[in-house]
């Protein structure tokens, strides 16, 4: 676990887009009682999470700061809309729960790694090092 979270960056990404889809499955029962938010605005933002951690994966900083910036949108839109409705402690503790995961493996050592311009330096750096791409022309 130590090795993944200092040097696996996409492990930890795919383990981003499994609590967001968590986080989907969380908030839909809730709805239930406070139908608050439709699910096609549900599945609006799980797109945008995935295509976000997509292009995490590919090395986007300008995609990490949007994800640590709406991870805890579900979280607060939660608190302010349906505080009274929901029983707290089930979804309200699990919602937090995974909102604290995902922001912790959005800061993660490795994903902070993976995004840093120089990580993209250094790959370049390798394959000019290694004589290049073989098989490409």
């Amino acid at each position: 676990m130590v090795r993944a979270w200092r040097q696996q960056p996409g492990m930890l990404i795919v383990a981003f887009a499994v609590l967001d889809v968590l986080t989907f499955a969380v908030t839909r029962p809730a709805e239930q009682y406070a139908s608050h938010v439709p699910v096609a605005d549900q599945i609006f933002w799980l797109a945008l999470d995935s295509l976000l951690a997509w292009r995490l994966w590919r090395g986007s900083r300008v995609a990490w700061v949007i994800l640590l910036i709406i991870t805890p949108f579900p979280l607060i839109g939660s608190l302010v809309a349906t505080f009274a409705v929901w029983s707290w402690p089930t979804y309200g503790q699990a919602l937090a729960a995974i909102v604290a995961a995902q922001t912790m493996l959005l800061v993660s050592p490795a994903i902070r790694d993976h995004i840093r311009p120089s990580h993209q330096h250094r790959r370049t750096a390798v394959i000019v090092a290694g004589g290049g791409l073989r098989g490409v022309r």
